[in-house]
């Protein structure tokens, strides 16, 4: 059985730097302490936040 542990906490780490923020169940299943801002659905950025990430550079 594969262990995603380490991947999922990749995944938060990245959302969280976009300004996202993982459901709840993900902080969980990853063994990290659940913020207060987590709630049972994934939320995503704020509009602003998702135009600054859209003009991100890619290489």
């Amino acid at each position: 059985m594969n262990d995603w542990t380490e991947n999922l906490r990749r995944a938060i780490a990245n959302s969280e730097r976009h300004g996202e923020t993982p459901e709840r169940g993900a902080y969980i299943d990853a063994g990290l302490p659940v913020p207060e801002k987590a709630t049972d659905e994934y939320q995503q950025a704020p509009l602003w936040r998702r135009i600054i990430n859209f003009f991100e550079p890619v290489w």
